[in-house]
């Protein structure tokens, strides 16, 4: 979108954004791509290197399978996968979500996003919904807060986005 294109420009020339890039390469664990991340969502350098830490940290300890040897896809590439995995609060409420769908054993859930991690989106909602991905900008007010648009209700059994319930068996491997 043009607004995050010309917020990224300003920041090229204040130099934050190439500060704010360095910071991230030094902080991030050195298994992650910044490159990946990057891809998955630009608005990422908009973020506070801080919270991107934090995020990657906690995305890598609701995922432990996720990287670690050479063949394994790490976060940074489910992530450039699903871009809505970059919010690890998010992340973490789609797998517990998505455990209701496979016994409520949070670790099969996971690994099960990690496998395909585009089955967090059969639970993303008007209640579920990630910082990052496609539109998330548009969301985004100033304060970072989601637009009031979105409904506040929960769901206790896993859904879609259309409000279907999730069938586990419709999950490719």
């Amino acid at each position: 979108p043009v607004p995050l294109i010309l917020r990224l420009c300003e920041d090229v020339l204040n130099q934050s954004l190439s500060q704010k890039i360095v910071e991230l390469r030094t902080r991030l664990p050195s298994d992650v791509d910044l490159t990946m991340l990057v891809e998955a969502d630009p608005q990422i350098l908009l973020e506070a290197p801080e919270r991107v830490v934090e995020n990657m940290l906690q995305l890598k300890a609701l995922f432990p399978m996720a990287g670690g040897e050479p063949d394994v896809p790490g976060v940074d590439r489910m992530c450039r996968c699903t871009p809505q995995l970059l919010d690890a609060k998010f992340a973490k409420q789609a797998v517990n979500q998505l455990a209701a769908a496979y016994g409520n054993d949070a670790s099969k859930a996971a690994l099960a996003v990690h496998c395909n991690p585009r089955i967090v989106l059969q639970v993303e909602s008007g209640a579920l919904r990630s910082d990052f991905g496609p539109g998330a900008w548009r969301r985004r007010t100033s304060s970072g807060e989601s637009d009031a648009m979105y409904s506040s209700h929960r769901h206790d059994v896993p859904t879609s986005a259309r409000g279907h319930a999730v069938d586990p068996t419709r999950v490719f491997f």
